[in-house]
């Protein structure tokens, strides 16, 4: 064996400074992009905010009957201060994922922290004892149960014994929100059932702690059977039981107040035309710029020294390649925008029964773009539309019930999209019989009487992601 150099030469395609800068850009929801400008704005003494665009686009929109006037604000870094303070939209609407909703500012200032350390503070006043009730605290999860065991804290903090740790322990299990503190399901149920009937309903509690796992599964039955006791009184409890609350701390998630969104598109009604939609990409925070022309005369100087020219040469490709990517996304998103509002007009008219399947590759075709870029432009932008702000990714969904083999085009698309099944199993089951809950079967017979043909095991499937329960288990 023996070490050699060898030098070939291949081809592969690189990514220019340029495209990536490009790409980045694009990637960029408003709300970072108006970051991003401030920046860029800080460290390219050639880049600058063209007040006079500034100046014609506040009063345009001053023209328009939907948009408030804005003052112009002579100084540019109060500008930008002001338009990344400001929030366009400080909550999310009911339409929402279930995942978008994590990000929901919810109504009450206090955090689940604050309110535990407020009634902590106000019953002890042994140091010791506050600082092992902040641990526990701190060690909650989000939906309130705690996730380090007792030996755990009492060896961090250097206790040669457990009970003071247990005794703190049960204090912060008796504060608001009930059930808060417990280690798992059964303890937090039987802290609340305690609380809530003061040892009024024993069977209750039996059931709580003994036959947990058939309660779920709703084996009244079997649990009837186990405790010689009538089927009826296991069902009581059951209905006592579902009024306790599995995650105490569901409505005290500390969520910050300054988390909001701020959508990239904005599509209104028409108010000289009902009936009719507008769209405008959302540039309220993006400020127009230009080339600072102070720095362009001074290029072209001849007394400049080599080094001087090449740094202004190269801040005024970078100025120059950021100014033409703006405009790219711009555009992008504009042209993304408005096929969505030709493609789901039908949504904007009657809302989400009447969603359409949309697929990256249908608006890439449609505006001549790459499915990556088609990706990457509605990566994390919302949109503003009469029906609420939905994230761009809400508008594409897969088509279920076309025929799958069509050989013609003119027949792709026409299905039914997947999210409006999702929402009529959703009807379905709100509407249905409580004492005797339609399968899977039944509610695929419903949606072809609806003239949507769906397998009744793409219902299964719907049914786990919306979390609804199977049939049996529905039953009351």
């Amino acid at each position: 064996m023996k070490l050699s150099q060898h030098q070939t030469m291949t081809q592969k395609q690189v990514m220019t400074r340029v495209m990536q800068q490009s790409i980045e850009v694009l990637l960029l929801p408003v709300l970072d992009l108006e970051q991003t400008i401030a920046q860029e704005l800080e460290t390219n003494p050639l880049l600058e905010i063209d007040e006079v665009s500034l100046r014609q686009k506040a009063a345009e929109a001053a023209d328009h009957a939907h948009t408030p006037e804005v003052p112009f604000i002579q100084s540019m870094s109060d500008e930008i201060q002001k338009l990344m303070k400001a929030p366009e939209h400080p909550f999310l609407p009911d339409s929402f994922e279930e995942d978008v909703r994590e990000d929901m500012p919810l109504k009450f200032t206090e955090s689940l922290e604050e309110k535990l350390l407020r009634q902590l503070h106000i019953d002890l006043d042994d140091p010791l004892k506050i600082r092992i009730g902040e641990m526990l605290i701190g060690q909650l999860d989000e939906d309130g149960y705690l996730t380090a065991n007792i030996e755990e804290i009492a060896q961090a903090m250097n206790l040669g014994s457990h009970s003071l740790v247990k005794d703190v322990l049960r204090l912060i299990q008796s504060y608001e929100p009930v059930g808060i503190a417990a280690r798992d399901l059964k303890e937090c149920l039987t802290i609340q059932a305690n609380a809530k009937f003061n040892g009024s309903t024993p069977l209750t509690l039996k059931i709580i702690q003994e036959h947990l796992p058939s309660l779920g599964r709703k084996r009244y039955d079997l649990i009837a059977r186990n405790l010689k006791t009538p089927v009826e009184h296991v069902r009581q409890c059951a209905q006592i039981i579902a009024t306790l609350e599995p995650r105490p701390a569901r409505n005290f998630r500390p969520i910050s107040e300054s988390n909001y969104v701020k959508p990239d598109i904005i599509i209104h009604e028409s108010l000289q035309t009902p009936g009719e939609y507008q769209i405008e990409v959302n540039e309220k925070g993006v400020p127009p710029l230009r080339i600072n022309p102070v720095y362009r005369q001074l290029i072209k100087k001849k007394d400049l020294s080599e080094l001087e020219k090449q740094f202004l040469r190269e801040k005024l490709q970078s100025a120059l390649a950021f100014i033409k990517s703006m405009q790219q996304r711009g555009s992008t998103i504009k042209q993304i925008g408005t096929y969505i509002l030709e493609k789901q007009k039908g949504f904007f008219d009657n809302g989400h029964l009447d969603l359409k399947p949309m697929s990256l590759k249908d608006v890439a075709k449609a505006i001549d773009r790459n499915e990556s870029t088609i990706s990457r432009a509605i990566s994390q932008k919302y949109i503003d539309t009469p029906r609420g702000i939905f994230p761009l990714k809400y508008f594409f969904s897969q088509s279920v019930g076309n025929t799958a083999n069509s050989q013609n085009e003119e027949d792709e698309g026409h299905g039914t999209s997947n999210r409006t099944i999702k929402e009529e199993i959703c009807q379905i089951v709100a509407d249905e019989d409580k004492t005797k809950p339609l399968a899977d079967s039944e509610i695929q017979g419903i949606l072809k009487e609806r003239n949507i043909r769906v397998a009744r095991r793409t219902i299964g499937k719907y049914r786990k992601q919306l979390k609804i329960l199977p049939s049996h288990l529905r039953k009351i």
